[in-house]
């Protein structure tokens, strides 16, 4: 039972990089991509990163704070 209470303090950790490095580090990625590609594609594929970075703070951001509160396990 000892290790189920250490796992939400360890997924918090991992949201709180994902919020604060991984999402910005694949917006700012994806943005540069986006910027710089020379085809329609490496274009869809920078923004789709970039994308996916928001998504991914957001989704992380939003367990976060429902762990904190008591609404996730």
């Amino acid at each position: 039972m000892a290790r189920d209470t250490l796992r939400p303090a360890k997924a918090q950790s991992v949201r709180i990089a994902d919020v604060l490095i991984i999402g910005p580090l694949m917006i700012w990625g994806g943005t540069e991509a986006s910027k710089h590609a020379k085809t329609d594609l490496g274009r869809n594929g920078g923004n789709a990163l970039a994308l996916m970075g928001l998504g991914t703070m957001v989704y992380n951001g939003v367990n976060f704070v429902r762990v904190k509160q008591g609404k996730a396990c």
